[in-house]
């Protein structure tokens, strides 16, 4: 799903309608997926995402003035905003650049204006980081026009996480702009959250494919309940680190997880807890899995982590979990939500020679149960944000 030259071309038509002709640059960033290790990157455990190769774009040049002027192609929306501005939300998307730049700028670094089109082939309100996409798209970009890309791309992604946590207010973790700002093709990124040490795992998955299973039920996270969720795992950090030598949850391990949860006074954080340990250890269990060509035993542990992100965690949903289910009845080694959850994608790990059917019984079985159609992604891993060479459409 890489940018057309009817897309381009309909990208600069439009850029020349609102903003005049120019030397525009147009850059890429990638969505991302996680196959295993969710909901733990805020508590210190180990990911294992990817960059895929559908994301979002922008054509782009400077603007005179400290000011951003982003229309979107995809929806009939302008806000012009000055750089340093407050947090609006009447500035929908725009809130995303301007926190992003605000960021760069408060760290020290050169942020100017911008004026542009932004277009995504991102499912809306799939899951699939749309949001952070944007953020390390006017990352890459703001480094490469003001600052001579002199901000690493982990720098990038630890200011895009700051952009969510300080300007928007979602307390999320870092797996999500991590991935997209240092995807490798071909790769998925273990990422050991505590520290952000991280390595590059070989992602090749044989006679099979992951594919992305999208409810078409979307979800607002900050409207969600997942800075509840943040907020009682942290509580039980608190409860837990005077009995044991951690920082996060995820230092403890399988072996001593009874002796944690035995301190715990509240069900919720209990359970909170559990998954947290449980998913950590799941994430290397599926490097291993991947490493020895083994399917059945990363489906299952897909399996494992869809019921535990389901039971203990409680961020799936009544969408998530029919077409979870769906795909194992259809065939999938094995199925979970992916994300933050609460709406949005799952994945299946599905064989290549069998994908067609199972789409069509994975598509009827789910539409049965909600109503809804299903669309699936094969997944294509891909690398992180670039700058795209204009000349290849320009004829």
């Amino acid at each position: 799903m890489k940018l057309t030259k009817e897309e381009y071309k309909k990208m600069k038509d439009r850029a020349i309608l609102n903003f005049g002709k120019a030397d525009y640059r147009l850059f890429f960033s990638p969505s991302r997926i996680n196959i295993i290790g969710e909901h733990i990157d805020y508590n210190g455990g180990n990911v294992l995402p990817c960059a895929i190769e559908i994301g979002t774009y922008a054509l782009v040049k400077p603007a005179v003035r400290d000011v951003i002027r982003l229309r979107s192609y995809n929806a009939q929306y302008y806000k012009e905003v000055l750089i340093g501005s407050e947090f609006n939300p009447n500035n929908k998307w725009i809130n995303y650049t301007l926190g992003m730049i605000n960021a760069i700028s408060e760290s020290g670094y050169e942020v100017g204006g911008l004026e542009g089109i932004i277009y995504g082939n991102i499912p809306t309100g799939a899951g699939l980081s749309s949001s952070a996409s944007l953020e390390i798209l006017i990352g890459k970009i703001i480094n490469d026009l003001y600052n001579n890309s002199e901000i690493s791309m982990k720098d990038l992604a630890v200011l895009g996480m700051k952009t969510e946590n300080d300007f928007i207010g979602l307390n999320s973790g870092i797996m999500d702009q991590f991935a997209i700002a240092m995807g490798s093709s071909g790769s998925a990124i273990l990422l050991k959250t505590g520290t952000l040490d991280y390595e590059y795992v070989d992602a090749d998955l044989g006679d099979s494919v992951l594919v992305i299973l999208n409810t078409n039920k979307g979800r607002r996270l900050v409207d969600s309940k997942y800075n509840e969720r943040r907020a009682e795992c942290e509580s039980a950090l608190v409860k837990l680190k005077p009995k044991f030598e951690i920082e996060n949850l995820c230092d403890l391990t399988e072996e001593n997880l009874e002796d944690a949860l035995s301190v715990l006074d509240l069900e919720n954080e209990r359970r909170r807890v559990r998954h947290a340990v449980t998913e950590n250890a799941r994430v290397q269990k599926a490097i291993e899995a991947i490493k020895n060509s083994n399917m059945e035993a990363l489906g299952n542990l897909l399996n494992e982590s869809h019921y535990s992100l389901k039971y203990d965690y409680e961020v799936t949903g009544d969408h998530l979990d029919a077409i979870t289910a769906a795909a194992r009845k259809a065939g999938a080694f094995g199925a979970r939500m992916t994300g933050a959850g609460f709406g949005g994608c799952g994945i299946a790990l599905v064989k290549k020679d069998e994908l067609d059917e199972f789409k069509k019984t994975a598509g009827r079985l789910y539409k049965e149960e909600t109503g809804l159609e299903v669309d699936f992604y094969e997944t294509v891993i891909g690398s992180g944000p670039c700058e795209l060479e204009v000349e290849r459409w320009e004829y």
